[in-house]
Parts: structure tokens; sequence; C-alpha cells
């Protein structure tokens, strides 16, 4: 399987990073538990990159909201 690159225009944030890592290295261990044939072990792994993504994306939307105050959006410092 061929390793994932991320290519962005700015730095990612450390709970971004933290994510992305923790998917990528849980992907990892489900294959090869499915190669080994232990589909429950599959099956706990792909639940936490569940879990973990949908916080992630989460996360994602609520960061514009957090950029506001008062309903008006203020440009990044």
């Amino acid at each position: 399987m061929p390793e994932l690159t991320y290519a962005t225009q700015r730095p990612i944030d450390k709970t971004y990073a933290k994510a992305l890592q923790l998917i990528n290295s849980r992907t990892d261990f489900a294959w090869k538990h499915l190669k080994d044939g232990e589909h429950g072990e599959v099956v706990r792994l792909v639940r936490q990159i569940r879990d973990v993504s949908i916080k992630f994306l989460d996360s994602l939307e609520q960061a514009p909201a957090r950029k506001t105050r008062n309903g008006v959006r203020h440009k990044a410092r």
C-alpha cells in the first residue's frame, strides 16, 4: 500500500497531525490483522479510526467558527 503524503500551503496544526498519524498507524495495524485473519481486532481498529476521523472532521468544521468574535470574522494575526 503506497504511503500518502500531504502537501499543504501552511503547517498542519499539531492536533491535526496527531490525528492523521493515529489514523495512519491504526490503518497499518488493521491491514496486518486482516492478513492474519484476526477479524475481531480489525473491527476494533476500524472503529477507532472512525472515532478519530469524526473528531478530526468536527474540529475542522469548528476551526473557522473559533476565528470569529461577535459574529465578525477577523484577519488571522
